[in-house]
């Protein structure tokens, strides 16, 4: 998955082998983030400012919740 950290979520896509990006379908990025769902995950990237990212949704955390959540954190 590529995502750039400066655009939301729907711009986010999928790198194939050299052969270029392609959109994630949007039921892709609703799926669970893990594969047991889980309310609450963080996130720290020590190479990144302002590190510690935090995504809560009591039904579990999605791949769109996070991608939302990364994009918001670094506006």
């Amino acid at each position: 998955m590529y995502f750039d950290i400066r655009f939301p979520e729907e711009y986010a896509s999928h790198v194939r082998d050299g052969q270029g990006h392609f959109n994630i379908p949007r039921r892709e990025l609703e799926k669970f983030a893990t594969k047991k769902p889980i309310p609450f995950m963080t996130f720290t990237a020590y190479d990144l400012p302002m590190f510690d990212i935090e995504v809560h949704r009591p039904e579990g955390v999605r791949v769109c919740d996070v991608l939302e959540r990364v994009y918001e954190h670094y506006q």
